[in-house]
């Protein structure tokens, strides 16, 4: 089977999977999030879409807002002015009045205030008297203080909604009646609305407290109650709460010690409650019917903070500002409302954010409740605001999950609402406030007058103090602030900003990233090595951007990771198959070639299998020969094996110039190298880097001299010949075995100028086109024109002597030299002569020079025929 189809055939495999696992993906994450059963693999898959997510987030905070809300904060400088939290109810009734007369719209406490002031009682019932007098403008706090829900058998709700009013929840949870804003629930599915379980359960918990007390009193052998502690008043409370509460894990099963048996009063309460004529045999039946109750989508919590009654009773609204954090601890959704039984009208509490955007708007909030078809459960179908001047005329619709959620779209980090300093609100007497926030990155504060900031603002009272211990983890910052989180779903709510999930995502995603998957996997296969990393990244890219954009534009955060694992998953099988298959063959000849011939060869051989087949093709190179000078008379000097480490050294060093200079290592001649410029990779400047490469090599064969004479070696030297012109460039040899090499005359030229650098003395020679094309760059003088040995045609020759300046001296010698050649070419050899003495004085070792003034001479003595061109005929090779 052709590689290709088993790549494809891979891909498909790897996006068929992504497909069922986005589909169960969805599922999971779309069930209950507070009593789905959690999965490890789909929680590690959470994880990973939140961190997605919360990039996009980031990416896009924007701190423009309507809301008009400011933070009063409990900060450092407040506690260090004002003292230690928890302050007096002196200080918050004072606080509350504060901020209400400055004409505030409301203030809303972020605290609960659970305990009496033991030290000062009169000081709960100051704040309570404020409470009262500005109820309509007052939102009390309240959460529970378990993080987890309470998962029971449906219909025990029922027992723990009367348990929580009996412990005086009722003062909690109100609805104002008149013109005040209110929230209430619309539940047609409840099927026991109308049956009276107060009546029932109101003698069975009296019971049980009666009981409870007298056991307390019993086993502390406390005979004076009114002489109990503090501590033992609390330690009661809770004893007889956690009885109450325990009987309703038992409430209709075997252990329900009111049933069994089932006594004549207990079966009159059952028949009051629930107006039918029971009896012992008939009132198992009814009990089957309670057990029918369905699960409810509200979380459910228990153990509610409860303010203390002298400022809880006066209070019109009280919210939850319970907040849950996803399972790594950051929070991301905001529940808009909380559910502490299963009872319409008692049994659900607003959130902060809710109560202060309906009291700032004036509005009622309707949440209805019906059964799903689909699952066959009980579900939010809308979430409804009206106006309280028309309540026949619906204001808008609240965006919230099927748990009562919105995915908070935070607007930036820590204070990008403004902040009070609480202390600066107790100071009476001031007439301004010192904002500080951030806008658009910059740090402010500013000061503002109290009255105009205040009026009509929507105040929250919370801590952001270090050591209260009121931080969160948040998309955008850790340590942020709990109360900036209810202003940021405050300002949602308002702004009508919402983050939205994807509409039928169940079907969209799995569809998306089928056709996704399958393309990329067929790009994959069909591509190179060198490709598939860009086609990898590419996809990559556009999946994130595209995503971003759909949030920036459309408000939308949906399942994403699947299109990223695909990709990811499908390149990396795709690649291993590659690599173990379709790269076998190649990796053995990469591994066999780079030894003898540069990296950038193999890859070029190995883009294509016509590349291996023997032959070539015309191209223009530079050609380059190097030869060692007296390797002979030094290789006598060493053994065999030093020889040969001799030998690794010093090709080493000259390998390594050739690749630096972008070459072609051709091969090893004895002691000689051959090496090529511009194939297999073409490049512009092909001599000029001939011509650096030659430079190089020379200045590391200084290099290695040194080395050398500290051994007593013989010096070396080394000649180089460079010659540029049209080759035949290609895999050549026979089937067994090949090398890529050049041939052509433009070769045997390049082996005849590396020749000529000991015949003139001279340690690199260049061509006559390879010195049109470097003599912008580099400093060369012209030595001779040549007819070498079984060539027809002349040549010129050149030195390379520097890419870089001469000193004074060496410019008078080149400019001596230059001129007697000038004088040569032109057969005035009398004036050539002085000139050329002139530079042997000038560079005693300048054999060019000498060799010209006994041509000369002999010019002189014996003139050349009137013919004569200045060609010097070579008789050897």
């Amino acid at each position: 089977m052709k590689p290709w189809i088993v790549s494809i055939a891979i891909g498909l495999i790897v996006t068929l999977t992504c497909v069922y696992a986005s589909k169960k993906y969805i599922a999971y994450a779309s069930a209950n999030v507070y009593s789905r059963d959690e999965s490890t693999l789909f929680s590690f898959l959470e994880f990973i879409q939140n961190k997605i997510d919360d990039t996009k987030l980031n990416s896009l905070l924007n701190s423009t807002t309507n809301a008009e809300a400011a933070l009063v904060a409990i900060d450092e400088d407040s506690i260090s002015e004002v003292g230690r939290w928890p302050w007096s109810r002196d200080v918050m009734a004072d606080l509350t009045e504060e901020v209400i007369k400055h004409g505030a719209r409301s203030i809303t406490f972020d605290i609960a205030f659970s305990e009496a002031q033991r030290e000062n009682p009169a000081a709960d019932r100051k704040f309570g008297a404020i409470v009262e007098k500005y109820k309509d403008r007052v939102i009390l706090g309240t959460a529970s203080v378990e993080q987890t829900p309470t998962r029971i058998e449906p219909y025990k709700d029922i027992c723990l909604t009367e348990a929580f009013l009996f412990l005086g929840g009722q003062d909690m949870v109100k609805i104002p009646v008149g013109n005040y804003p209110r929230f209430v629930i619309d539940d047609e599915t409840e099927t026991f609305e109308n049956v009276r379980w107060d009546i029932l359960f109101k003698d069975f918990f009296a019971a049980i407290k009666s009981k409870s007390i007298s056991q307390f009193y019993k086993d502390r052998k406390i005979k004076n109650p009114s002489e109990m502690t503090f501590f033992q008043n609390n330690a009661l409370n809770k004893v007889i709460s956690d009885n109450i509460y325990g009987y309703c894990n038992v409430w209709l099963t075997k252990n329900d010690f009111y049933l069994f048996p089932l006594e004549k009063t207990v079966l009159e309460s059952y028949k009051e409650a629930l107006g039918k004529d029971l009896t012992k045999e008939t009132i198992n039946i009814e009990f089957d019917a309670i057990k029918t109750v369905k699960n409810h989508p509200i979380p459910q919590y228990l153990g509610w903070l409860q303010n203390i009654s002298e400022i809880q009773r006066p209070a019109m609204y009280t919210a939850s500002f319970n907040i849950k954090p996803d399972s790594d601890g950051i929070i991301r959704y905001y529940p808009l409302f909380s559910r502490i039984g299963n009872k319409t009208g008692s049994s659900f509490l607003p959130s902060l954010a809710l109560q202060m955007y309906l009291h700032a708007m004036q509005l009622r909030a309707e949440a209805s409740f019906v059964y799903s078809p689909k699952t066959k459960e009980k579900i939010i179908s809308e979430f409804k605001t009206y106006s309280l001047t028309n309540e026949k005329s619906a204001a808008g619709t609240i965006l919230i999950d099927d748990f009562s959620r919105i995915r908070l779209k935070f607007y930036g980090r820590q204070k990008t609402f403004p902040h009070i300093s609480a202390k600066d609100l107790l100071d009476k007497s001031a007439p301004t406030l010192k904002l500080s926030f951030f806008k658009d990155g910059e740090f402010i504060e500013e000061t503002v007058s109290k009255k105009e900031f205040l009026k009509d603002r929507t105040v929250l009272f919370g801590a952001t103090a270090l050591g209260l211990y009121d931080l969160r983890n948040t998309p955008v910052a850790n340590l942020f602030p709990g109360p900036e989180i209810h202003l940021n779903a405050f300002a949602n709510l308002i702004d009508n900003s919402f983050i939205l999930e994807l509409k039928n995502a169940e079907e969209v995603i799995p569809w998306t990233v089928a056709a996704v998957g399958t393309v990329f996997a067929v790009l994959v296969a069909f591509s190179s090595p060198l490709f598939m990393p860009i086609i990898l990244l590419f996809s990559l890219s556009a999946a994130y951007i595209s995503e971003l954009m759909i949030f920036k534009y459309k408000n939308i955060m949906s399942v994403s990771w699947p299109f990223y694992f695909v990709l990811i998953i499908s390149f990396t099988f795709i690649a291993t198959f590659k690599f173990f298959t379709e790269e076998k063959a190649k990796r053995k000849i990469r591994q066999a070639f780079s030894k003898y011939v540069s990296p950038m060869v193999v890859n070029e051989l190995l883009k294509s299998d016509s590349n291996l087949a023997l032959g070539g093709k015309k191209q223009r190179l530079a050609v380059f020969f190097s030869d060692l000078r007296g390797f002979t008379t030094f290789s006598e000097t060493l053994d065999p094996q030093e020889l040969a480490q001799f030998l690794n050294l010093y090709f080493n060093k000259m390998t390594e110039e050739v690749f630096k200079a972008k070459g072609t290592l051709d091969k090893f001649i004895g002691d000689a190298v051959m090496a090529f410029f511009g194939a297999p990779l073409p490049n512009e400047n092909n001599s000029e880097l001939a011509c650096l490469c030659a430079l190089n090599s020379i200045h590391r064969l200084d290099e290695l001299n040194k080395d050398l004479r500290a051994k007593k070696y013989p010096h070396l030297e080394i000649g180089i010949g460079i010659n540029t012109g049209d080759v035949s460039v290609g895999n050549m040899g026979s089937s067994m075995i090949q090398n890529y090499t050049v041939m052509g005359d433009t070769v045997n030229l390049a082996s005849r100028l590396e020749g000529l650098t000991k015949e003139y003395g001279v340690k690199i020679i260049i061509g006559e086109q390879t010195y049109m094309d470097v003599r912008q760059k580099f400093l060369c003088r012209e030595i001779d024109l040549v007819r070498v040995k079984g060539r027809s045609e002349s040549s010129a020759i050149f030195e390379l002597i520097t890419d870089g300046e001469l000193i004074n001296e060496e410019k008078e010698w080149l400019a001596t030299y230059n001129r007697a050649r000038e004088f040569y070419k032109s057969g005035f050899f009398s004036e050539a002569l002085p000139n050329y003495k002139r530079c042997v004085e000038l560079h005693k070792y300048d054999k060019v020079s000498q060799i010209f003034v006994e041509r000369c001479k002999e010019y002189l003595v014996n003139p050349p025929d009137s013919n004569w061109d200045g060609i010097f005929v070579l008789k050897s090779k």
